[in-house]
């Protein structure tokens, strides 16, 4: 079974912010979007809205590996 988190949006919200906050990348916006398709897709959220957000596998090395150095964590 898939871990889901609950999210209520808050003012000023963007999916890129909550895809920032959830996963550690504002580009894995798809995710969100995809398991939220009562959600219209704008530039910012209204303030209440409530989002379902699986739980994302974490990144193995032979992505990391594909990261510029100047981007990694380690």
């Amino acid at each position: 079974m898939t871990e889901k988190y609950f999210y209520t949006t808050h003012e000023n919200d963007r999916f890129d912010k909550i895809a920032q906050m959830f996963f550690g990348n504002c580009y894995k916006i798809s995710p969100i979007i995809e398991e939220n398709t009562h959600v219209k897709i704008r530039e910012v959220l209204q303030d209440g809205i409530e989002l379902t957000i699986l739980k994302q596998e974490t990144e193995t090395k032979t992505e990391n590996a594909q990261t510029p150095t100047w981007k990694r964590s380690e």
